[in-house]
């Protein structure tokens, strides 16, 4: 069984779930509660998914923004569907503004029936596939989208929103002498400008606002940036991790730089086969 690109939180998420969508069942625009009232979903009129959690904040109950797809369009009808292990948001039959990307790990993508879109306790989205092992029969789920996810693997997409968390390392001495290691959340970003940025804080819920402090950005020049109204995605290409410009095209998943064209930003060349947040640099290879 291969390693899990896509994992719900860096922070001991709970393996407990509820199903807010089986296949071919639909979200329409209002807000749902889940997790006992503790995660709320929210389709808006102007096409935006976004998940919140409930959080105590020096006293103060309130919902923070964990995860969102950002504005999709003008106002109208729009329906979330869950559409064969695909997330589609879209007007009655028009074609989808938003449609989720499937895990390229090949555990993961081999995720069959019954797929369910999931929240956990920490108010991320899952779609949830099932597959059957060859060796003794059992079927298991596996994670084959998610909207926070800790690994990513050659061929992996973040859109719009999505997030990518881990942890940066740190020593600190103390006033006996004794050197001790600690860990600080980090989390990584696909803004609804297209940049890219990483923010500490406990969780994602910490972007809101501006939440948390910046640690590393994306050598973008601000004129670069694009507008809202334009899509872009990051890929994990095998030799780097580049930001490109327009919608996601999965029958194009295996197309690599200079043929993926579009590109307005990446890493320097290595073995990018496998990547993940570790320190405070942005993505990391290993």
């Amino acid at each position: 069984m291969s390693r899990s690109s896509f994992l719900p939180v860096c922070h001991a998420a709970s393996d407990e779930v509820e199903v807010v969508l089986k296949d071919k069942e639909s979200l329409l625009v209002g807000t749902l509660e889940f997790n006992n009232g503790k995660c709320a979903i929210t389709l808006q009129k102007d096409g935006a998914l976004k998940t919140r959690r409930k959080s105590d904040l020096y006293g103060n109950i309130e919902f923070r923004q964990v995860w969102s797809t950002g504005a999709l369009g003008d106002e109208g009808d729009y329906t979330a569907t869950l559409d064969d292990g695909t997330l589609k948001i879209q007007i009655g039959n028009e074609d989808p503004v938003y449609s989720t990307v499937r895990a390229s790990d090949d555990f993961e993508a081999a995720g069959k029936e019954p797929y369910r879109l999931v929240i956990d306790d920490d108010c991320a989205l899952s779609i949830l596939g099932e597959v059957t092992d060859s060796y003794d029969g059992y079927s298991y789920d596996v994670r084959i989208w998610t909207s926070v996810r800790t690994w990513m693997t050659n061929g992996d997409v973040m859109q719009k929103g999505d997030i990518m968390t881990g942890f940066h390392y740190m020593q600190s001495c103390a006033s006996s002498g004794n050197q001790y290691s600690y860990t600080v959340p980090m989390h990584t970003m696909v803004t609804q400008d297209c940049n890219i940025i990483q923010r500490t804080g406990r969780d994602p819920a910490d972007f809101e606002n501006g939440g948390g402090d910046v640690v590393w950005k994306a050598e973008i020049d601000d004129d670069d940036a694009l507008p809202e109204s334009k899509n872009c995605y990051v890929y994990v290409d095998k030799d780097f991790v580049g930001a490109f410009e327009g919608n996601f095209i999965e029958s194009e998943r295996d197309i690599q730089h200079p043929q993926r064209t579009g590109r307005y930003w990446r890493t320097t060349k290595g073995n990018w086969e496998e990547t993940q947040v570790s320190d405070d640099q942005g993505f990391y290879q290993d």
